[in-house]
């Protein structure tokens, strides 16, 4: 009869075994999806809206462009220069 109880209990850690075993895959296949979804929204994200070449020149203009800006309005530079910042982020944005 001890034998019959040992079978039975091995055939139980053997179903739970199976059971776990198939969870764990079952979570890993998850962990996977997930990391493919956050790697593609990295890249999606990633993709910049205009060549490297423009941005650069776009900012780097920007001092000049705030002076201009500065003199054609008559205000101050420091409330000049958040316009100028808002609308170079706007024309990056609008810009593919």
């Amino acid at each position: 009869m001890s034998g019959g109880f040992r079978h039975w209990i091995l055939e139980e850690e053997r179903i739970s075994w199976t059971n776990a075993k198939a969870e764990i895959e079952q979570l890993f296949g998850r962990v996977d999806r997930t990391l493919q979804t956050v790697q593609t929204l990295i890249t999606e994200v990633a993709k910049p809206r205009m060549p490297l070449k423009r941005r650069s020149a776009r900012i780097e203009h920007l001092p000049a462009k705030i002076a201009k800006m500065s003199k054609e309005q008559s205000k101050p530079v420091n409330s000049v220069a958040e316009e100028a910042l808002m609308s170079v982020d706007v024309e990056m944005e609008s810009t593919p």
